[in-house]
């Protein structure tokens, strides 16, 4: 449960720590389809890292 916390802190803090625009207009669709693309590609690596420490755990007991 502690590494799911752990991801759920990482996750949570790369959110936090993007810039948010007070109007829609400061940041232009090219940005926000890029801000975008880099959380989606950052929470399929979270979600890969847990399968894959979930896989090794399967495989030491």
């Amino acid at each position: 449960m502690e590494t799911m916390n752990n991801h759920n802190q990482i996750c949570t803090y790369s959110i936090e720590n993007l810039t948010v625009p007070q109007t829609d207009a400061e940041w232009s669709e090219g940005e926000l389809e890029q801000k975008a693309q880099f959380l989606i590609a950052r929470c399929y690596q979270i979600l890969s890292d847990i399968k894959e420490k979930r896989d090794r755990m399967k495989l030491n007991s």
